[in-house]
């Protein structure tokens, strides 16, 4: 199998300093992480994985739009190993059918793993706020 690449977007939202503000004030602040992750099929149903980079942006910052900042990729180091079938960096796919996957990530070497569960969305909606 060729390499696949994933894309992971990460909302950081509030830093825990703010947590002790009234949520009345509506001063939200927001870091968006793109995280530029290879794939790799390692048995049936594994797929390793190595992290390439990462995009800091910017979103909000005290209620205040600043999406207009830079926004500066990080090329990670590559570790020979990382693709590797005794490399941590990895998940199993537990389900997969047209609208469904899911994935249980690397429990190997004492690291607790999470489950995950992913649902196929119509591309052309608008993401449903949380």
């Amino acid at each position: 199998l060729e390499d696949g690449i994933i894309t992971n977007i990460i909302d950081v939202l509030n830093p825990r300093a703010l947590s002790i503000l009234p949520p009345s004030l509506n001063l939200d602040s927001t870091l968006r992480l793109k995280v530029q992750t290879r794939a790799r099929q390692q048995g049936p149903a594994r797929v390793g994985l190595v992290f390439e980079q990462i995009t800091v942006s910017p979103q909000k910052f005290l209620g205040n739009d600043v999406s207009f900042l830079p926004s500066p990729t990080i090329d990670l180091p590559a570790f020979n190993s990382a693709a590797s079938a005794e490399s941590p960096a990895y998940f199993d796919i537990e389900y997969l059918d047209e609208d469904l996957l899911v994935i249980q990530q690397n429990t190997g070497g004492g690291v607790d793993g999470g489950i995950f569960i992913q649902v196929r969305v119509d591309p052309s909606r608008e993401p449903v706020p949380f």
